[in-house]
């Protein structure tokens, strides 16, 4: 498959990413700190490794899907705060 990405390898670079910046950032640059990316203690260590790849998806997803929300408020809502009539979905 063609532009197909392997999940092992965004999660490796996941990782790698937030070593080397203590921390995790979502695609539109909202960041969690994480104190126990470095840690020596092997259960806090993994467990900020797990917040590090599932910030960056999840949390992007979460970002787009906001975005997407606030584009579709725009539209659909007249300079005057107010529904617009012609927009609104009638059952």
């Amino acid at each position: 498959m063609a532009g197909a990405v392997d999940a092992a390898v965004v999660a490796q670079t996941c990782k790698e990413r937030a070593r080397a910046s203590g921390g995790a950032s979502t695609d539109s640059g909202r960041r969690r700190p994480l104190p126990n990316i470095a840690s020596g203690n092997e259960a806090l260590r993994t467990e900020a490794e797990r917040q590090a790849v599932n910030t960056v998806i999840q949390g992007s997803a979460a970002d787009l899907v906001k975005l997407a929300m606030v584009q579709v408020r725009r539209r659909h809502t007249c300079f005057d705060g107010k529904p617009n009539r012609r927009n609104v979905v009638r059952t």
